[in-house]
């Protein structure tokens, strides 16, 4: 194994042995079923994940995962995930503009909710995002 994989491994061995370090059993369980739904959620075809990001508190819990894509129109995007959510029994909540450049829809099913976002133009490193929260 060469030394820069080597060290890569050893960071990546000692980020996964902090997680769930201080969380208490509960919001462990959170966490879990957020990463069940999303594991359960379709992801856009043509969606490369660039990153993730995850915060667990007492009374709220988040999941996001960023993705970028090559263009596509947003009522393809918008379709798509209502097609697919509506059928898994989520109900579209709301659609909104955050600032001058992203769109989102929020679906909710029971104490949980799914934001797929939209940025265009791009001014950060992904163009769509999946947001899980309790």
């Amino acid at each position: 194994m060469k030394r820069g994989s080597r060290y890569k491994l050893i960071v990546l061995l000692f980020g996964l042995s902090l997680i769930g370090c201080g969380m208490t059993p509960e919001e462990k369980k959170t966490l879990e079923t957020l990463h069940q739904i999303a594991a359960e959620t379709p992801v856009y075809p043509t969606f490369k994940q660039v990153n993730s990001n995850s915060v667990v508190k007492s009374q709220m819990a988040t999941l996001d995962y960023y993705y970028q894509a090559p263009a596509f129109s947003y009522g393809e995007f918008k379709s798509f995930y209502i097609k697919e959510l509506t059928a898994r029994g989520w109900n579209k909540v709301k659609e909104e503009t955050y600032g001058g450049n992203t769109e989102g829809i929020t679906f909710r099913k029971g104490e949980y909710a799914i934001t797929v976002f939209r940025s265009s133009p791009r001014d950060q490193d992904w163009d769509y995002a999946l947001s899980y929260t309790w």
